[in-house]
């Protein structure tokens, strides 16, 4: 290396501590700095590999945080796929479908379907509506009945 390209490499350092280089100057000035050993670069190549370094270091720190947000976000999908399964099967579980007749009259179960549906009947005439005369179901048959 002559001393007129040394001064070039010497001056574009110089501007590369001072934040003054394009990214094409910078790539050709890492480039120089691998390939030489002048110990007037010493300085420009600790830097420079110290910011190598550094780069790959949060870029490795990065994908680690990414990795771990991916992951967050996979637990976090899956416990609230897990939150509705439970949800739904306690809800389920709650309301269960049988065809028993049961009532509870005065705290006491009855389940004899004949004497549970003469308690609904006596319930219904004590409240002046027959079992088999519904003021509601007869205007529902005769809104219906119009439609014929």
């Amino acid at each position: 290396m002559d001393n007129k390209e040394k001064q070039y490499w010497l001056q574009l350092s110089e501007r590369y501590f001072e934040a003054e280089t394009t990214d094409e100057e910078e790539r050709r000035l890492r480039a120089f700095a691998a390939s030489t050993d002048d110990p007037d670069f010493n300085a420009l190549r600790a830097t420079m590999g110290y910011l190598a370094v550094s780069r790959r270091r949060m870029s490795e720190v990065r994908s680690a945080k990414s990795l771990s947000l991916t992951i967050g976000r996979y637990a976090g999908i899956a416990a609230s796929v897990m939150f509705v399964f439970g949800l739904t099967w306690f809800l389920i579980g709650q309301h269960t479908f049988s065809e028993d007749c049961v009532a509870y009259v005065h705290g006491q179960r009855v389940d004899d379907p004949n004497r549970v549906i003469a308690l609904m009947q006596g319930n219904l005439q004590e409240m002046n509506l027959d079992a088999s005369n519904d003021p509601v179901e007869n205007q529902l048959r005769d809104m219906f009945e119009t439609l014929k």
